[in-house]
């Protein structure tokens, strides 16, 4: 216990010598090795991303964009822009830019290579700290023990999470992180206070889906400490180490505070809304989340893309396994403090995954739905750093009580090794089956990488002077490029500004790049069928566009499927006909009347209709469908930038 470490040691006799401490035994090679290969998987994927160009896209984009605006003009005082705005009534943004301040240093040597080095860099550093962390409290076994739940969370990653500045898999090993400092604590570790409130500021500030498990963690385990350092709260170690981590507090939230005193009140404006302590997803579909990751083997690659799919809105049901699995948690973990009870160490680790399990539980009832009113299944991710952890305390009480039968600690050390090597080879390269992020690191690199040339090389023939509006009217907004491209006009030194009516590019980029009037240049982001809405006059400066063949494609399709409409071999029924929105039933008369070509949203309606089967197609029509559909997602795929003068000028009240 802290007590024991911190007291004075004894005197020594009269006429001897001064005994130096005892010191901790030289870290040994099998711990140098277990830290390498929680390493590899991280070194690994950054040397592809710089070797291939990678590009980061959607959120990871916007992040790196803005974390080049630390230290200048722009300098983000709060966080990004929260989808949860989809769940309230009004705008939220994360509490404070921690995350985009660390890695300033890379993304501004370059938005792209120092963006993967940085994320890199970041993920690499918070398990080192779980490497010391844990070899501190368990000078033999420790190191190994983390590092081989250091490698389970990144198998159920998956390399390619490791480069996302997006805040839910960026914070994953950061959390991971937070939960050995809290083991740390409760174990009377003082020195890990103040490693712990950065960490946890980090956490705090980057997303809110943290907030729960987080906040309850580190209040359970401080309080765990105070008893700890019992008789010893004024002695002067204990006084420096609390200033240092009160002082260190102070620095980390200065920026929200300052905000809050001068800026927008971003700080009491999410932390004091009723509709978000009122609202949540509710105790049925916590439950359904939550034991969906508690079930093994959610370390495997695949387990966090297999939950990445998941569909659930507030209210859904939990079935009795649900129940039953997180009932069964409750009672393993019990029976396993039971049963390390007189183990300090081992205590600590099961208090703490308990009390994260707990808090992660209230978040999943409080947490709000996204856009669309779904659970967005990436604000649970916190959930595997808890399940490891948790899996490990029982692993760490249940080893004692199994017959070793000849195996030594020696001997069990390098086979665990090269089992943790084994796993991280296999995920080096594994996406773990998350949908958006391997579309955006695979397919979608090639397309950013030809649309930054080209808008590199257009700015360069074009000398464009700023500030440039970009306006997004034209583009979707879940477009991966939506934002990436303004590395290159910031490479350049080219201001950009937003229209005042754009409220949530505002609030992710800042409100003082509120269009003023003054902009010459409009850049428009163009993708799929919103190309079609350019105006004579509109400069191309880059594009990434599939074959002519698609829209081509699209037409042919589309006639094929009006002549069955009109020869009546597909027939809509009346009764459905009637409930189809207005200009369906327009486009549908059309159709029948005057032998046109059905438009995009009717034939997008009745392949709805044939998928919920309440209309009959035959097969050769479907297969017109399913070549029209295709043909479609290959149009909605393009995506263009046009530079045109700034026409519809602001009125400059922003």
């Amino acid at each position: 216990m802290l007590g024991t470490e911190i007291a004075p040691p004894p005197a020594a006799p009269a006429g001897t010598p001064d005994r130096l401490p005892p010191t901790r035994p030289g870290v040994s090679g099998i711990e140098w090795a277990a830290l390498g290969v929680a390493l590899a998987p991280i070194v690994a994927v950054v040397v592809w991303a710089i070797v291939v160009r990678w590009v980061p896209l959607s959120d990871s984009g916007q992040i790196v964009i803005r974390s080049r605006d630390v230290l200048t003009d722009h300098h983000p005082l709060i966080g990004h822009w929260s989808s949860g705005s989809g769940g309230v009534d009004g705008q939220l943004n994360n509490l404070g830019s921690l995350n985009q301040i660390l890695i300033a240093p890379f993304t501004r040597l370059d938005p792209y290579w120092g963006a993967a080095v940085g994320l890199g860099a970041w993920n690499a550093a918070f398990v080192i700290v779980v490497w010391a962390t844990a070899r501190a409290l368990r000078p033999s076994t420790g190191a190994l023990t983390a590092m081989a739940g250091t490698v389970a969370l990144e198998a159920s990653m998956g390399a390619i999470a490791l480069l996302q500045a997006r805040q839910q898999f960026a914070l994953i090993m950061p959390f991971w992180c937070l939960l050995w400092l809290c083991v740390a604590l409760w174990a009377g570790r003082l020195w890990a206070l103040p490693a712990t409130v950065v960490v946890a500021s980090i956490i705090l500030q980057t997303h809110l889906s943290y907030a729960y498990p987080t906040v309850a963690v580190v209040a359970v385990s401080t309080v765990a400490l105070a008893r700890a350092t019992h008789g010893h709260w004024f002695e002067r170690r204990t006084v420096r180490t609390v200033a240092l981590a009160a002082l260190v507090g102070l620095v980390c939230w200065a920026q929200p505070i300052w905000d809050q005193l001068f800026g927008i009140g971003n700080l009491s404006g999410v932390l004091f809304r009723d509709d978000i302590r009122e609202g949540g997803g509710g105790l049925q579909s916590a439950v359904s989340m939550t034991s969906h990751v508690l079930l093994p083997p959610f370390w495997l690659p695949g387990s966090m893309g297999e939950f990445a799919v998941r569909l659930v809105t507030p209210g859904t049901p939990a079935s009795a396994s649900e129940w039953l699995a997180l009932a069964a948690w409750a009672v393993i973990l019990g029976a396993t403090a039971w049963t390390v009870r007189r183990r300090a160490h081992d205590v600590a680790m099961v208090a703490v995954a308990s009390t994260a399990l707990i808090g992660g539980f209230y978040a999943a009832i409080k947490l709000p739905p996204s856009f669309g009113g779904i659970l967005a299944p990436q604000n649970y991710y916190w959930m595997w750093p808890i399940a490891i952890l948790a899996t490990t305390a029982i692993g760490l009480a249940v080893a004692p009580l199994v017959p070793r039968g000849g195996w030594s600690r020696r001997r069990v050390a390098p086979v665990a090794l090269v089992a943790m090597a084994i796993l991280a080879g296999t995920m080096v390269w594994s996406d773990a089956g998350m949908p958006i992020e391997s579309r955006e690191a695979f397919a979608e690199r090639p397309v950013a990488q030809e649309l930054l040339r080209e808008l590199g090389d257009s700015l360069d023939r074009l000398d464009v002077d700023g500030p440039i509006v970009i306006d997004f009217s034209r583009g979707s907004s879940l477009s991966p490029h939506r934002y990436t491209f303004l590395g290159e006009l910031q490479r350049r030194g080219i201001e950009f500004t937003f229209d005042r009516g754009t409220g949530v590019d505002l609030r992710r980029f800042g409100r003082d790049r509120c269009e003023d009037g003054s902009a010459p240049w409009r850049l428009h982001l163009e993708t799929g069928f919103g190309i079609e809405q350019r105006r004579p006059g509109d400069l191309e400066v880059a594009a990434a566009r599939s074959s002519g063949s698609a829209r081509a494609e699209m037409a042919d399709e589309a006639e094929l499927v009006g002549r069955a409409l009109e020869a009546g071999v597909v027939q809509i029924p009346d009764a459905v006909r009637d409930g189809a929105p207005e200009a369906i039933r327009e486009d549908l008369r059309r159709v029948l009347i005057a032998a046109e070509d059905p438009s995009r949203g009717l034939v997008q309606y009745l392949r709805g209709l044939r998928d919920l089967g309440l209309v009959a197609v035959p097969a050769d029509v479907s297969r017109s469908l399913e070549r029209w559909e295709r043909a479609r997602r290959r149009v909605e795929a393009e995506v263009a930038l046009t530079l045109a003068p700034n026409r519809g000028r602001s009125d400059g009240r922003c």
